[in-house]
């Protein structure tokens, strides 16, 4: 923009808008972005990569402006100190449309006339250009052509050597009625235009957009934060199966980065069956310790299935995003015993609590066998207020069973999926429908319909294991597991 700046006494004139205002606009997205892929909790990866870019923008921004700022108070100082009066010229071109022609020359003359400003930029000592036009229901309309130039030596280079605004009028008789264009070329007394305050109002209010528009984004994150916490029990966002708890189903949900449930209980001298769910993008583990302080002294060892590595140290293997590992180990005697993510030990931690009288979880362990009490036949399960009735089912392995899904909430679409792995939307749907399913397929899941309606479906259940449900629609409300025996 140096080539562009014209000074005309305390004042320096702008052609152009200045860049800053878009990059810190640029600065606000990229903080948007950061602030809303955190809040999905998709992983952190690229919201910290887009943090750095808009502190690097952000800081570029600052020091630019800062820069141009002091650049143009040293220049108007210098000319005021100089005596400079930054006398201006400029040329006015006027001329009258004939009626009737008006649409005719927008398109035309004044679009020709339009185009003209990016060749004009390039001369030296050029400064505005301006076109008015004042429309006319009923006879000529008048248009007036302005150009301004810093110096009179300018305005005669471009009169000489240069096909001017003039020529292009006059190869236009048809849009330009007859004996009305005039020139005249003038030197500008006067400019009462303070462009230091204007400059000052476009710099606030750039930075006014860019807080308001990075304050909509953090709006927007803190929202989605919250309305992510309450899927899960504890300061994780996403969904981590199951809503409704580690003493209800033994699975432990790992998000980016926390463990679903902080404090767990279990009984002793049990063989316990649980499961670690990894629900966000990065890498995690479970790691439980003899001791009540993580990383203090070693694992509890009594692993018999499931464990890194095959050994008996209660540890599962190093996790990926939408991995789980289901494990066997006999817990110690009662007490307090601490757990952590050996990735994350600073902000994944937690506390098993060991006490007699507590369940197993789910019902299971203790290896005596519960599959008689698992519910066969027709299972309900509704839909109201955009939650499940249940988050919980329990399916006999291996058999032909009917659900019967009722969405209770009148206008609002719902439907009931089934998923091959613990963490709904992750993996394949379970696929031996037999009967009553969307579109008639073998998928098993129901046609997405506005309540009241209930549908009813046959399919064949997988072996043994930890399975999930949701609603397509509402993914993040309506989810469940489904454990079969």
């Amino acid at each position: 923009m140096d080539d562009q700046h014209q000074e005309s006494g305390q004042e320096i004139h702008l052609p152009d808008p200045s860049p800053w205002p878009i990059i810190a606009g640029l600065a606000a997205m990229f903080l948007g972005v950061a602030l809303v892929w955190w809040a999905r909790d998709t992983g952190s990866d690229i919201a910290s990569v887009a943090l750095g870019a808009a502190g690097a923008v952000m800081l570029v921004t600052v020091a630019g402006w800062a820069y141009e700022d002091g650049r143009m108070r040293a220049k108007a100082a210098s000319h005021q100190e100089h005596g400079d009066t930054g006398v201006r010229f400029t040329q006015v071109i006027t001329f009258a449309i004939p009626e009737g022609q008006l649409d005719a020359a927008r398109a035309g003359l004044l679009s020709e006339l339009n185009a003209r400003e990016s060749s004009l930029r390039d001369l030296a000592g050029f400064q505005d250009f301006r076109i008015v036009v004042s429309p006319a229901a009923t006879g000529t309309s008048q248009v007036l052509a302005e150009t301004t130039w810093s110096s009179r030596e300018g305005l005669a280079t471009y009169d000489e050597s240069r096909e001017t605004l003039l020529d292009l009028i006059n190869s236009h008789p048809d849009q330009v009625a007859a004996g009305t264009v005039q020139v005249f070329d003038m030197e500008v007394v006067r400019d009462s235009k303070d462009v230091a305050v204007r400059f000052g109002k476009g710099t606030a209010a750039a930075i006014i957009g860019a807080l308001a528009v990075g304050g909509f984004f953090v709006g927007a994150g803190l929202t989605l934060f919250e309305g992510e916490s309450t899927v899960v029990e504890g300061d994780g966002g996403g969904v981590v199966p199951p809503p409704s708890g580690f003493a209800q189903t033994g699975l432990l949900g790992a998000v980016d980065f926390a463990f679903s449930e902080t404090d767990i209980a279990l009984p002793p001298n049990t063989e316990i069956t649980m499961t670690v769910v990894n629900a966000g993008a990065a890498p995690h583990n479970w790691h439980l310790f003899q001791s009540s302080t993580a990383g203090d002294g070693p694992l509890v060892s009594g692993c018999t299935a499931g464990c890194d590595g095959g050994g008996s140290d209660v540890a599962t293997p190093i996790l990926n995003g939408g991995e789980s590992a289901e494990f066997t180990f006999t817990t110690p005697g009662p007490g307090e015993y601490a757990f952590w993510c050996s990735i994350h030990p600073t902000q994944m931690l937690g506390t098993l609590t060991v006490a007699e009288g507590v369940p197993v979880p789910g019902g299971g362990g203790g290896g005596e066998g519960d599959a008689g009490d698992t519910p066969s036949g027709t299972t309900s399960i509704s839909a109201k207020d955009l939650l499940f009735s249940t988050e919980e089912l329990q399916l006999p392995a291996n058999q032909e069973v009917t659900v019967s899904f009722d969405n209770e909430d009148a206008s609002i679409p719902h439907n009931i999926e089934f998923f091959e792995g613990p963490v709904a939307g992750q993996g394949a749907l379970i696929e031996t429908c037999s009967e009553g399913c969307a579109d008639g397929g073998a998928a098993v899941k129901t046609a997405l319909e506005a309540g009241p309606v209930t549908q009813t479906f046959t399919f064949t259940t997988p072996g043994p294991g930890t399975y999930s449900y949701w609603c397509v629609v509402h993914p993040t409300q309506m989810v469940g597991t489904v454990t079969i025996k």
